[in-house]
Formats: C-alpha cells, structure tokens, sequence
C-alpha cells in the first residue's frame, strides 16, 4: 500500500480514539489528545481543537495550553487568525497568549519570521499582563518566547541579522533575550558566533544567563570532529566552577557532539572525580548515555560505578544514562536494586 492510504487507515483507526479521549475526566488526558490530533492533522481538526482552546472553566492550565500547541502543529498558514485572537485575548494567561506565536514558526508562511521578529523587538500595549493575577508571567515572556522560536522558522531572510542584532544588546531587551538570541543562531548552524560563545562564556560582564547560553549553543555548533574546540569545551567545565549551572549545561553539551573527544573529555571527568556533588556527577553520566552507547571504555565505566555507588541521586542518574544506552548487562543490578 502507499504511504497515504496507509496513513488514512490509520488515521480512520486512531481518530474515533482520539475524539472520545478530548472528553476525558482527566485534564492530561485532554491535552495529550488535543496534542495527537494536531501532530495527526487533517483539514477539519480546527473546528475540533480551536473551541477547546476557549474553556474556561478547565482545571488546569495545560489543558488549553495543550490545544493552542496542537493548533500550531496543523502547520496550516490559514490558521493565523486563530493564534493572533489568541495573543490579543488580554483574559487569556499570558504563557498560553505567548505559546500561540507557535503557530508562526510552525506554519511556514513567508511572513512567519517578520512577524516573530516584531513580537521580539517591540513592547505592544494591546497585550499587557495583570501582574497581580499572574505576578510570575511578565509581559516579556512574549519577547523570550519570540526569540527563542526564531531558530525555528524556514521562511527567514534576515533572521540571522535580527539575531544579531539582539545578541548585541541593541535591542535593550536584557540578558534572557540575548541569552535566547545565542541558542537560537546557534540552532541555525550559524558559525560566526562560535567565538563569540567561547568570550561570552568566561566573560565577568555578561550575565549569567547569557554565560549559560553561550554553553548551551556551543553544543548545537561544535561537531565530532572539532577536536580543539572541543577541547576548549572541556576546560570550560573545569573552569566555570563558580557557576554549576553553567558547568551542567556545557556537559550536556558534549553529550549532544559526540565523538571519541567528547567522549574521552567525559570519561576523564568521571575518573578524576572532578565534581564532589553526587548531582554534577550525574550529568556526568547521562551525557556518556547520550554518546558513549559505542565506546566500550564509557560503558564499563557506567557499569562499575552503577555496582558501586551508594548516592540514590547518583544511582538514579548511573541508571538512566545505561538505560539510554540500552546496556543490557545493566539490567540484572537494576532489578537488584529495584
């Protein structure tokens, strides 16, 4: 059978399902529903998901959330009037206003990126937060959001330069939007900010955020073969010991290269027990998890600290990172300990 008809089977199959779970008792029932229907698409989902994202008297705030993102993953550029009702609904929480601009960078219209663009850059009095109803929410999270959804779009001809420009500080949008600006070129491979991460993250002026961005992206650019960059990844870990945040972030980081180096640099840090914290050395372990499935020194490593150990944080991270290895000889010391 082709692909399509195969999909329309399923989707003849699943939908029924689907349609009898939005009405669950459940709140997270719900919304995994709505989320089912949205990444399973069809033309006439709309008029299923969009009057869900009106309720009012849902018990938890996920629920709607979850049918606003479910909208966005119809991927439909005829849907936009939806998101902007949505983002100009000043009853609405300002988290749900703000996961609406999804929809622009999911629908892959050719305005997608003008328009998050301008949601980055501007303060707009027509969509203004209560602060004393939601104290935690500040209007800026539509900025942030923005921004951070900016290394998603396809349809871009100038984000890169906008980026920049909110990298610069240009903007005055504070540290978070600058910070959002770095992990989103560098979600776009974009390789004139590879310096840049490496003085931002040992920079005494730069705000933590953005020193913790920078560790992030630097993840996103570097690739195995990239030997002595990511050697200076490594010695950054070493480095940033006032900051754990940031030493967490750039392990993780190294995990999502990969390669013998980055592997070998996370091998060390778990011999030497660089960190005293049980929680460091569990990022420690979930990064080799991540990468070292192939590298038989990373996974006897794992092994025999996971026989070892007797830190439950520890335990804990030794054994999702062999899980994630799929480190079948883990299994009879999980039970074990199970």
């Amino acid at each position: 059978e082709s692909a399509d008809r195969q999909k329309l089977k399923y989707t003849e199959r699943v939908r029924p399902i689907l349609e009898k779970a939005i009405d669950d008792k459940n709140h997270s029932v719900r919304g995994a529903a709505y989320i089912a229907l949205g990444k399973l698409g069809g033309e006439d989902y709309l008029e299923l998901i969009e009057p869900r994202t009106r309720i009012r008297n849902e018990g938890w705030w996920n629920a709607r959330e979850a049918a606003i993102f479910a909208i966005a993953l119809l991927s439909d550029p005829e849907n936009r009037p939806v998101f902007k009702a949505i983002i100009g609904d000043k009853d609405r929480k300002v988290r749900e206003r703000a996961l609406a601009l999804t929809g622009y960078a999911l629908d892959k219209d050719v305005r997608s990126s003008d328009d998050l663009v301008w949601y980055m850059r501007n303060k707009h009095s027509g969509i203004v937060a209560v602060p004393e109803a939601f104290p935690h929410q500040p209007e800026d999270e539509f900025r942030r959001y923005a921004t951070h959804l900016l290394g998603f779009v396809e349809n871009a001809d100038n984000v890169e330069r906008d980026l920049h420009s909110a990298l610069a500080g240009s903007l005055k949008r504070g540290p978070a939007i600058q910070g959002l600006a770095l992990t989103a070129l560098a979600r776009r491979s974009d390789p004139d900010i590879l310096e840049e991460c490496f003085r931002l993250a040992y920079s005494r002026e730069a705000d933590k955020a953005v020193r913790r961005s920078a560790a992030v992206a630097l993840g996103g650019l570097l690739k195995p073969g990239d030997t002595d960059d990511i050697r200076r990844l490594a010695r950054m870990i070493r480095d940033r010991r006032n900051d754990s945040v940031q030493q967490h972030f750039a392990i993780m980081s190294l995990g999502q290269i990969g390669g013998k180096e980055a592997i070998d640099a996370l091998v060390d840090l778990a011999r030497q027990r660089v960190f005293g914290a049980a929680q460091d050395r569990g990022f420690v372990y979930l990064a080799l998890g991540l990468c070292g499935a192939k590298s038989r020194t990373a996974r006897d490593l794992l092994m025999t600290e996971f026989r070892k150990v007797g830190s439950p944080d520890e335990r804990a991270s030794l054994a999702m990172a062999l899980g994630l290895m799929r480190h079948r000889d883990a299994v009879p010391q999980t039970i074990k300990y199970l």
